[in-house]
């Protein structure tokens, strides 16, 4: 799948957090329920039966046929359910980002690997020495694989028909 069919896919906040919805619910979930879930985290609390139905209308119209279209999902309305295809390796990346202002987990721990590195050099303890490094070098090869990911490796979804 190409990035800028990636970034199209989770720009939108609601075919984001559908995407989430479906592989914390192993692939599988109610559209009704997956509307309330939604129109629980945009209002932040019990939402009006308009909002439902304006996200469900989206939803329904807009959101799953685009991602239906691309083979991200597929969407059985007799049973009122949305199944998720293979999640391409780049877009699980794209959905592990930070919140603004806060840090990843990989610079997280390039930051801790280091401070240890350094302290363990100034009191020269050998097993601190190895484990800190060890660390970093996890740390750097997670980093590289968020941002490096390889095109081969991913699951090829369909282009958009417009």
């Amino acid at each position: 799948m190409k990035e800028p069919l990636l970034l199209q896919i989770i720009q939108n906040p609601r075919r984001k957090h559908l995407i989430e919805l479906l592989i914390d619910q192993n692939g599988e979930i109610d559209i009704k329920e997956a509307v309330d879930i939604i129109a629980k985290f945009e209002t932040k609390g019990e939402p009006p039966s308009r909002v439902k139905k304006s996200i469900y209308v989206s939803m329904v119209q807009t959101h799953i046929p685009f991602m239906e279209n691309v083979g991200l999902i597929k969407y059985v309305p007799e049973e009122n359910k949305i199944r998720l295809n293979r999640v391409p390796r780049r877009l699980k990346y794209y959905l592990e980002v930070s919140e603004e202002g806060d840090i990843s987990w990989p610079s997280y721990y390039i930051i801790l690997s280091i401070t240890g590195l350094v302290l363990s050099m100034i009191i020269w303890n050998l097993v601190a020495i190895i484990f800190s490094s060890l660390t970093l070098i996890s740390a750097l090869v997670h980093l590289r694989t968020i941002y490096k990911l390889e095109e081969a490796k991913e699951p090829q979804l369909k282009e958009r028909n417009t």
